[in-house]
C-alpha cells in the first residue's frame, strides 16, 4: 500500500480504514473506505462494492483504495 502523506491542513498523520456500509438491491456488500485526520477532522471517503466484508487487514482493499490515497496525497499543504 502507498504511504499516506500528512494532513494537508495540520500536517498530522491521518488514519485509514474500512467499514460496512450496507447492501445493494442485489445483496452485494457496500463498503466505505476512508482516510481521516483525527486532529482537525478533515476526511475523504469512497463507497465501493466488495465480494465480502473483512475490516482487517486493510491491505485486502489496496486496489480499491488506490484512487482515494492518490487524491489524498495530491492535496496541497496550507500555510
Amino acid at each position: 500500500m502507498k504511504e499516506l502523506k500528512p494532513c494537508p491542513f495540520c500536517n498530522m498523520k491521518p488514519i485509514y480504514g474500512v467499514k460496512y456500509a450496507g447492501t445493494t438491491s442485489n445483496d452485494a456488500t457496500k463498503v466505505t473506505a476512508m482516510i481521516q485526520c483525527k486532529n482537525c477532522g478533515v476526511e475523504m471517503k469512497i463507497d465501493f462494492i466488495a465480494l465480502e466484508y473483512k475490516p482487517v487487514p486493510f491491505e485486502r482493499y489496496t486496489d480499491a483504495f488506490e484512487n482515494l490515497i492518490n487524491k489524498w496525497n495530491k492535496r496541497k499543504m496550507t500555510g
